[in-house]
């Protein structure tokens, strides 16, 4: 759990201003910083499990990622001391997890163009398994 307590109300206005721009921007619905920082750490045990759904709905669940970074600059340097302590193992957990290629699994299916985490593919992800096997043999 993430310690907000130290946080001020001007700290707090930027979280939900982020969340009411970036709804204001097209995204389904006002999000909170805790809320996709929980869907990107459920993602990202998946990812390490072995995400096994279908390409759209990784893209969909990828999404996550994507909404904190669009926040991020939206948000005062407090509250991004304090979510970065959470932010930052899950980020390097899924870098772990997954290896870059050039975006050319996913991003097709983002409609923007390749970043950070489109261009990865699950180490543990049966393209991935088919892939290193087809590259051994």
């Amino acid at each position: 759990m993430v310690d907000e307590t130290g946080l001020s109300p001007d700290d707090y206005a930027s979280m939900v201003r982020a969340g009411e721009v970036l709804y204001a921007r097209g995204w389904r619905q006002t999000f909170t910083v805790r809320t996709m920082v929980n869907q990107w750490a459920w993602l990202v045990a998946e990812v390490e499990r072995g995400y096994d759904d279908m390409v759209e709905e990784y893209a969909s669940d990828l999404s996550c990622r994507d909404w904190l970074a669009q926040a991020w600059p939206m948000l005062t340097q407090p509250v991004r001391t304090v979510w970065h302590a959470k932010i930052q193992p899950l980020d390097e957990r899924f870098r772990a997890a997954t290896v870059d290629d050039g975006g050319k699994a996913i991003s097709g299916y983002m409609g923007v163009p390749p970043d950070v985490w489109t261009q990865v593919v699950m180490r543990r992800s049966a393209p991935y398994r088919a892939a290193a096997r087809s590259r051994s043999g």
